[in-house]
């Protein structure tokens, strides 16, 4: 028994100090239960033989598991110390790379800090340096300053010195004109007494005639006529003007009165009514006087046909002629060209001056072949027009009417014909009406376009080839009818910007220097198709974000461009400054033209654009293809649609190349083809190329169907 509980003890302890709490616990339950079936015999226990031996194998085994189990746990401390002395040693390293990395850092910092303060030093010492040279350029400037003063006033010195020198050569050459003067006047006077009686003679003739004839209509005529001859003549002497301008026909309450009608048509009217001339034809009893030229258009408003009968009234002026314009029509609200006209001497007459006329006589007739004609356009009544034309061309007694667009080539065009103005002209701007979005009835202008072809004195221009062979089939008419006059750029009041200038421009427009800016100058109409160009700006500015556009015109759209602007949230990159005086203040803003037409004759902004030197882009529609150099100063786009129209700009654009060589070719091109002279040179050729002698044909229609052809 002592024994037993002696290896029990042995082996319990063995376990306790060997094996973790787990094993302890188990050893425990294993030995109660070892005990609890060994059998007793009363008070004392009995073992067996093979109960010890079954007793001392088991604990041998116990034993052995637990130094096994002790052995593995001394092997997982050891491999536990060795990885943790491994980490520990990758730990030192990792803080000795920290460390190294920043004592490297700090001398880093510690020589940057040492630059810094030599840099600063260098950099007052410069400071200094410059400060002393900007006071001794400012001492150098204020002494040249004071030398250019000296200079200057030096200068006025000798400016007034030549001044009166000159008012003196001055007085002298008054002096001597004076005398010039009187020895003309003196001649002059002479003239007029031979005049006076020349004039005394004729007035015996013609009051003979006078008192022979039946009319006392044309008796006071003749007379009256006579009157004024003889009442002139003291007044020429005297130097006094007898002509009446508008600032000195009779008022009354600051209301201008209308004028007496003049004493020639009194006498063409009472001519027309005798018995003894009804038999002649009318028309040749028209005096014309050479070198005035009437011009008829719709409006005046600053379009592009408008800016080019500008620009023939001011080469005809300096070629010795004299004109007036008759135009139809106010626009309300849009801006005109009448001060220009006016600055040029040139009188825009209006039919309200000559409203409350009276139309008798020849003026009936003048206007007789509008009435088929009454329905060309729906907001305007032609037939009042057409009677205040025919007064017009009456008083002024033009040599030529030049009439500008289908709807002032109807209407000037017989009325001019009927007077008897020997040459009338045909201007046709663009395409023919039926391709019109909103004009004439293209039917009415065909047929009053084929009456009027059948004249002699009507010669019929058109400012584009394209425009030329399509009015040429649509009239068909020969081929030698319609002439070819190109537009002509009149550099005068176009003032082309270069360098800062167009900075100030851009700086004028809110643009910044490095934006690329695409523009145009557009009336706001369906034809012109602000629509597209929008659609097209929009194009562009998504795929270049440094893109801003300018929108310059003026028109019937202008609402709904502006709403269009918004719907594409193009506000904040798309200006409208309206219409624009002076166009080269838009130019010099733009890196690129862009035309967006319908259809077009010779469109003005290709033309300025490319003497301004600046690139264009614009559909193949009418006659644009020969508004500009394709390749060259621009290009022609053959789909009329957005995204062609945008990948064109945006080659230019990615081209500094481009810029450089349509300042180049493009006013080169414009002086070539768009020369101004040579428009005035051709227009003034095309007004002498009617036949005078054949200039009433007869009205036999076999007679002149045969001819045209």
């Amino acid at each position: 028994m002592g024994l037993i509980n002696f290896h029990l003890s042995d082996c319990a302890l063995t376990a306790r100090k060997s094996a973790p709490d787990h094993d302890h616990r188990q050893m425990h339950k294993l030995i109660r239960a070892l005990i609890t079936k060994i059998p007793f015999l009363g008070r004392y226990r009995l073992v067996r033989a093979s109960d010890i031996a079954r007793l001392q194998e088991h604990n041998r085994l116990l034993t052995e598991a637990a130094t096994d189990r002790a052995r593995k746990l001394q092997e997982r401390e050891v491999e536990l110390a060795t990885e943790s002395a491994l980490k520990f040693h990758e730990l030192q390293e990792h803080n000795r790379l920290l460390t190294q990395a920043a004592t490297e850092s700090a001398r880093k910092l510690q020589e940057r800090e040492a630059e810094f303060a030599e840099f600063a030093t260098e950099s007052a010492r410069k400071l200094q340096e410059r400060e002393a040279e900007f006071g001794e350029f400012a001492t150098e400037s204020a002494r040249k300053l004071q030398e250019r003063e000296a200079e200057f006033a030096e200068f006025a010195t000798e400016s007034a010195r030549k001044l009166q020198e000159r008012e003196a050569e001055f007085a002298e050459f008054a002096t001597e004109s004076a005398r010039k003067l009187q020895e003309r006047e003196a001649e002059l006077l002479r003239r007029l007494m031979r005049l006076s009686e020349h004039n005394r003679w004729l007035t015996e003739t013609m009051m003979d005639g006078a008192c022979n004839t039946e009319d006392p209509l044309l008796s006071r005529a003749i007379i009256q006529r006579l009157q004024d001859i003889e009442e002139s003549i003291p007044n020429l002497v005297a130097g006094q003007n007898t002509f009446v301008t508008d600032e000195t026909k009779p008022q009354v309450d600051g209301v201008r009165l209308q004028l007496p009608t003049p004493i020639s048509i009194l006498i063409d009217h009472a001519a027309a009514s005798h018995p003894n001339l009804q038999g002649r034809d009318r028309r040749s009893r028209y005096l014309s006087r050479q070198k005035r030229v009437l011009m008829v258009a719709p409006g005046l408003a600053r379009g592009g046909a408008e800016r080019q009968i500008l620009a023939t009234a001011y080469g005809l002026l300096q070629r010795g002629y004299e004109v007036e314009i008759f135009y139809f029509a106010d626009l309300a609200g849009q801006p005109d060209f009448i001060d220009e006209f006016s600055k040029l001497g040139i009188k825009c007459r209006h039919p309200f001056e000559f409203e409350g006329s009276v139309l008798s006589g020849d003026s009936i007739e003048d206007i007789h072949d509008l009435r088929q004609f009454a329905q060309l356009v729906d907001h305007l009544d032609i037939i009042p027009l057409g009677g205040a034309l025919a007064r017009a061309i009456r008083e002024f007694r033009p040599e030529i009417v030049h009439c500008w667009s289908d709807l002032a080539n109807v209407v000037g065009g017989f009325v001019a014909t009927n007077v008897g103005v020997p040459t009338v002209v045909l201007g046709q701007r663009t395409i023919p009406a039926f391709r019109y979005v909103d004009g004439v009835a293209p039917y009415l202008c065909l047929d009053a376009y084929r009456l009027l072809a059948r004249h002699s004195n009507i010669i019929m221009l058109n400012n584009s080839l394209a425009g030329l062979t399509k009015y040429m089939r649509w009239l068909d008419v020969p081929n030698d009818k319609i002439r070819l006059i190109y537009n002509g750029f009149l550099p005068g009041p176009f003032h082309i910007r270069k360098g800062s200038e167009a900075k100030l421009c851009r700086r004028h427009l809110g643009l910044t220097d490095d934006a690329r800016v695409i523009g145009t100058v557009m009336r706001f109409a369906p034809e012109k198709d602000p629509y597209l160009w929008l659609d097209t700006a929009a194009a562009i500015a998504a795929a270049r974000p440094d893109t801003r556009f300018v929108l310059a015109g003026y028109g019937n759209l202008a609402k709904q461009v502006e709403r269009r602007i918004e719907t594409l949230g193009l506000a904040d990159r798309c200006i409208l400054p309206g219409a624009a005086k002076d166009v080269g203040l838009i130019y010099g803003a733009l890196d690129v033209v862009l035309l967006t037409s319908r259809f077009e004759g010779t469109p003005n902004v290709l033309i300025e654009a490319q003497a301004a030197g600046i690139p264009v882009v614009a559909p193949d529609v009418g006659g644009v293809n020969e508004a500009l150099l394709d390749g060259v100063t621009g290009i022609l786009v053959g789909k009329r649609q957005a995204s062609s129209l945008a990948r064109a700009i945006l080659e230019i654009l990615g081209d500094p190349g481009w810029r450089e060589h349509a300042a180049t070719e493009g006013p080169a091109f414009v002086s070539k083809r768009f020369g101004h002279q040579r428009m005035i040179d051709d227009t003034i050729a095309a007004y002498g190329c009617s036949t005078k002698a054949e200039m009433y044909p007869s009205h036999n229609p076999d007679k002149q169907k045969g001819s045209r052809r």
